[in-house]
């Protein structure tokens, strides 16, 4: 004995010493240091091969950085697109060359600017990190250095105690707002504690059966007991695993199970131990002893335990399908990892309800009792007296008089588990999915953005005003005006830091000298539109009276900024500035809208998977999938009041604004009895799993009751044999043909996808090519100004983003100008396609 505690102890400080270390490998004050000294290497290599190239060049398409010969702002060369910065910054690298930090809305980036003294200039651009907040690709780099930087590091130009350098100059410094994690460090450290910690439960279970019974026990109880009440309270495993993605993927709302999908798994994990050990260890022979009195008293005790097993799992079901955290019940194919992960800790903890409620069984039956009284005891509860609990409990009750526990009843638990599990999973998802459709069309007809955008506004504004020197240089002195796009600009460039605002609004600008008139080129609403009729009118949002919102005349609702600035920082030319936004609902399947949307309108993350319109004084203002327009036109209800509206296959949740001009409808088609299936079906899979991972643990750790000893081995009865087999090779057979069909769909959504986009790519195309010919001018010049009115019909009918070139790779129409104007979007085509495809169409 003193040899296997040696053993154990050795075991559980080295697994111990391994998991701590790990932990401060991957502490930020290390890894800072380390990534530091990769991305200067990086910058160096980058800026001497960038700089030995020759122009012009090949072969750099799929280079990191970008090498540009410009004129101030006009571009003549490019080597590829992958950081063209916009045109005001190129004018500034012309007018003071050298060295710099560069920060854009698509990152940092470090640019080398050189006089050639032909009166051009060749500028270097190599990107530090990418500004991927504003992406949603799965395959995202943020750090060209090195794909595996967390995106929790970020780029500074403050000094920091990990410098950046290039070519022996500090270019900026290091900082993390979280945790850095590297891969092959997180997984180690994963794997030491889960090793550690089923050492320990191992070491623990040895001195229990040492020990005198109650003391095992205790022991037991109070060191599992304690784990799983610490990780519920402070949520221990979230925060040390935060890399990994069941642990990263936070539930979206309060949670009495846990932080994330991998707390909820840990929890149910450490409870379905801390029952089969009671299970294994308790022992109900003491209670024969008492008298028909107290023996009933715990009959009824028992069969209460017993039934509020099921509320407790409904309400766990609950809390599930509620919180999503990475994965939605009503989208199996979108379930990932996460979704199994927590339909595996379900399937758990219901395992140790299971082993629970049969240890309150077996409590009943040594109490000896006539069937009569039990079947007394067993109902009089009125809370949990429901179908499903009586149901539940005669099982059980059954099941523990049963002189054989065969075959039949390994599959009829598992039909039990899998069909109570898909019930109540379904009636949560369904009930949860209703509340969801009717919150999500209170806050469509609320125009008003109190939650979010109205917080975001002053601080906005703060913005705006501390960056007014930049807005006053744009403004140009009088009596020069600046152009439209390039005030858009120059505003756009503050509000994307605000990110929220920049994806949900449209932004308008106007601006007025001490006459009121207007001193931008370009400008479309004059002081009469802006100031007399939206800003006299509009009321102010808290006691800051430059931050207003109006319920405009043409039916709109904007808010409204406004603000002093100086004409190039001169006080004797003061301009009022104004900043109107209005929502855009941007449609969901355009490319851009994708990239950029990383926090959905008023935080209704889930909206892109229902069908939604919204209507205005009989107006639609929006309809975003199919199916939508009949609950509207059909609803009567009154001002102020929501409901749900079934009609054919389709179910919809439509509400009203008290002042009753508003309607909004989100709804989806009735997916049926399929649904339901599918569940039962994935849940039969999982638990004939989990039983061949029991069986399979138990003929090695022997940890399971007496009353299910369940093993993969040669031994025992033919029959016992045959029976655990064949529930195996059922195990895998169905997670063959689960994974096979998975894929399939999976793959069919994919292909439906690009099929989507190639259907979207070829219709421009057919657009533009059938009228070219009768797009040209009197000289015989395609006319330039047709073509991209034809290109801007095609894409707003179809709801498609693209961008429009000539054939010398000069943009002549984007669907997003405003993010060519922030340098997102590059405003010269792809150098391979304009070297190497336009000359083989004979367009070039």
């Amino acid at each position: 004995m003193i040899k296997r505690l040696i053993l154990y102890a050795t075991t559980l400080s080295v697994l111990l010493g391994l998991a701590i270390k790990s932990g401060q490998l991957e502490e930020n004050s290390a890894l800072l240091g380390q990534y530091a000294r990769t991305v200067s290497v990086w910058l160096d290599n980058q800026l001497k091969e960038a700089s030995s190239a020759i122009l012009p060049a090949t072969g750099q398409e799929d280079k990191p950085y970008t090498v540009i010969v410009h004129r101030a702002d006009s571009i003549s060369y490019w080597t590829n697109t992958r950081a063209l910065p916009p045109a005001r910054e190129l004018k500034k690298w012309a007018i003071n060359p050298g060295t710099r930090l560069v920060s854009l809305p698509s990152g940092w980036f470090l640019a080398k600017t050189d006089d050639r003294g032909d009166g051009t200039y060749k500028s270097i651009v190599i990107p530090i990190r990418y500004a991927l907040d504003f992406s949603s690709s799965d395959d995202k780099l943020i750090f060209p250095a090195d794909p595996g930087i967390s995106s929790a590091l970020q780029v500074s130009s403050g000094k920091t105690e990990w410098p950046v350098t290039a070519n022996g100059t500090t270019v900026c410094w290091l900082s993390a707002n979280g945790p850095l994690q590297t891969g092959w460090i997180l997984w180690l450290k994963f794997a030491a504690w889960t090793l550690f910690f089923l050492v320990l439960f191992r070491l623990l279970n040895e001195i229990a059966r040492a020990l005198s019974g109650k003391a095992g026990t205790a022991l037991i109880l109070s060191v599992i007991g304690g784990l799983l009440v610490y990780n519920m309270l402070s949520s221990w495993a979230s925060t040390a695993f935060a890399g990994i993605s069941v642990f990263n993927h936070r539930f979206t709302g309060d949670s009495l199970i846990g932080l994330s999908v991998g707390d909820w798994f840990v929890n149910a994990a450490l409870f379905a131990c801390l029952i089969t050990y009671v299970h294994s260890n308790h022992s109900s022979r003491l209670l024969t002893n008492l008298g028909f009195g107290p023996k009933a008293g715990v009959a009824i005790l028992c069969n209460l335990a017993l039934q509020a097993a099921v509320p407790i799992t409904m309400a766990v079901s609950g809390q599930l399908a509620g919180n999503n955290g990475g994965f939605n019940f009503d989208r199996f194919l979108d379930l990932g990892i996460n979704g199994f992960v927590a339909l595996g800790g379900l399937l758990i903890f219901m395992a140790g309800l299971f082993l629970f409620g049969h240890r309150m069984m077996l409590t009943v039956r040594n109490l000896e009792l006539s069937r009569s009284v039990l079947a007394a005891s067993a109902g009089l509860s009125p809370v949990t007296a429901a179908i499903i609990a009586i149901i539940y409990a005669g099982a059980m009750d059954t099941f523990v008089h049963w002189q054989e526990n065969g075959f039949g009843w390994v599959v009829m638990w598992t039909l039990l588990f899998a069909g109570g599990t898909s019930a109540l999973l379904q009636s949560e998802s369904e009930y949860n999915d209703r509340l969801l459709r009717l919150r999500y069309a209170e806050e469509l007809i609320s125009e008003r953005d109190t939650a979010i955008t109205e917080k975001i506004l002053p601080a906005f504004l703060a913005e705006l005003r501390a960056d007014s020197g930049t807005i006053a240089q744009v403004l140009k002195p009088w009596p020069f005006k600046a152009e439209i796009e390039e005030m858009r600009a120059a505003v756009n460039g503050v509000m994307i830091r605000q990110s929220y605002l920049f994806q949900h609004y449209k932004l308008k600008v106007g601006a007025f000298d001490q006459d009121n008139q207007s001193v931008i080129s370009g400008q479309t609403l004059g002081y009469e539109e802006i100031v007399t009729d939206n800003w006299s009118k509009a009321q102010k949002i808290g006691s800051d009276s430059n931050i207003r919102f109006l319920r405009g005349d043409d039916g709109k609702f904007r808010y409204l900024l406004h603000l002093s600035v100086f004409r190039a920082s001169d006080a004797s030319q003061q301009v009022q500035l104004f900043v109107i936004l209005e929502h855009d609902y941007l449609a969901n399947n355009q490319a851009y809208t994708r990239i950029l949307q990383h926090r959905q309108y008023k935080d209704m993350d889930q909206l892109s998977g229902y069908s939604f319109a919204v209507q205005k004084n009989g107006r639609i203002l929006v309809e975003q999938g199919r199916g939508c327009l009949p609950a509207l036109s059909s609803t009567k209800i009154q001002k102020g009041q929501s409901e749900e509206i079934e009609s054919g296959n389709r179910v919809d949740a439509v509400a009203r604004s008290f002042d009753g001009t508003v309607l909004a409808a989100v709804g989806h088609a009735n997916t049926g009895w399929l649904r339901h299936i599918y569940l039962f079906s994935l849940l039969f899979t999982l638990v004939s799993l989990l039983l061949l991972a029991t069986a399979s643990a138990n003929s090695l750790l022997n940890f399971l009751p007496e009353e299910y000893d369940f093993r993969l081995t040669a031994k025992g009865s033919l029959a016992r044999r045959i029976h655990l087999w064949n529930v195996s090779l059922l195990a895998v057979a169905f997670l063959v043909i689960g994974f096979l069909t998975y894929r399939h769909f999976a793959n069919s959504a994919r292909e439906t996808a690009r099929a989507d986009f190639a259907y979207r790519a070829e219709a421009i195309q057919n657009h533009l090519e059938a009228p070219l010919l009768n797009l040209r001018d009197s000289s015989g010049a395609v006319s330039t100004s047709s073509l991209v009115r034809s290109f801007t019909e095609i894409t707003g009918s179809l709801g498609a983003d693209a961008n429009l070139y000539d054939t010398q790779g000069e943009m002549l129409f984007s669907t997003r100008k405003d993010l060519v104007f922030l340098g997102i979007i590059s405003p010269k085509m792809n150098k391979m396609v304009l070297e190497n495809i336009l000359p083989s169409t004979g367009l070039a």
